[in-house]
């Protein structure tokens, strides 16, 4: 399937307990449910490949040797990064697997959850992943709500 040049991304950026991973959830279980199969025009069926990766458990697993985890995230059709920012990363390692990744990822289809806001993820990550998170093409949502969990306490 030919890419397009525009990114293909949706972005779900707020406080913890804010539905994101549920919403991300949500979307990559239609992907999988009626986008998976893709029926090329020529009548033949691509076995499209995606991913769901928690980006702290992803970050461990790079650190651990596992090196071909981004280049795998990189060529996967449909990914969803889930935690992105949620890492230890004091050496700046985790950033940089990040910003290789997204530029990787332009014109993929790409669902990112964050606890950190636009303006965190440039000043903490690196400001050219959060341009990326921009880009013509792409939604970004900043959810502001309080954790439904906390609501749901307060109710009791």
């Amino acid at each position: 399937m030919a890419q397009s040049k525009q990114p293909r991304w949706l972005s779900f950026l707020g406080p913890c307990g804010a539905g994101k991973t549920h919403l991300a959830e949500a979307i990559w279980n239609a992907w999988k449910t009626n986008l998976r199969d893709y029926t090329g025009r020529f009548g033949c069926v691509d076995r499209l490949d995606g991913r769901w990766i928690y980006w702290p458990q992803a970050v461990d697993r790079i650190r651990g040797g596992e090196y071909g985890l981004v280049p795998a995230l990189e060529r996967a059709d449909m990914i969803v990064l889930d935690d992105v920012g949620g890492e230890y990363d004091a050496s700046g390692f985790a950033a940089s697997q990040l910003n290789r990744l997204a530029n990787q990822r332009l014109g993929k289809w790409t669902i990112w959850t964050s606890n950190l806001s636009l303006d965190q993820i440039a000043s903490k990550l690196d400001n050219r992943i959060a341009d990326r998170l921009i880009r013509s093409g792409s939604s970004v949502i900043e959810m502001e709500t309080t954790s439904y969990s906390v609501r749901e306490y307060n109710k009791t």
